[in-house]
């Protein structure tokens, strides 16, 4: 099993400029390409790798409270309390390992909150 993980900001989606300072630190051209890279070889490598019984997943882990968070909260970039808990991507990635059929989740971006909620 391949587990990568990836971005909210690999998905193609037009730049909110309404949310000023805080979209704008968030706009990382080189981080967001490589994340959009990361979700596509998944969900490119997946079929190939299939046929080995091999399951190929992205998780993206979502706004997860961090130290960065916090130093980001303390400068008014983001809410640190609109974080979720670290626990959150934990248990998606320990979930998508030890589904009973991880190759449902093959090149798949699996989002962790929705994840965790549906399991």
């Amino acid at each position: 099993m391949i587990v990568n993980i990836s971005s909210g900001i690999g998905d193609l989606r037009p730049l909110d400029r309404s949310a000023g300072r805080a979209a704008a630190s968030n706009n990382r051209v080189g981080y967001a390409t490589t994340k959009a890279a990361l979700n596509r070889m998944t969900n490119a490598l997946a079929p190939e790798l299939a046929a080995d019984n091999i399951a190929a997943i992205c998780v993206a882990p979502g706004f997860t409270r961090t130290e960065l968070v916090d130093l980001l909260g303390e400068r008014g970039f983001v809410d640190p309390d609109a974080a979720h808990d670290m626990s959150v991507p934990v248990d998606a990635v320990v979930g998508v390992i030890l589904a009973d059929d991880p190759l449902r989740y093959a090149g798949q971006v699996v989002q962790a909150k929705g994840f965790a909620e549906d399991a």
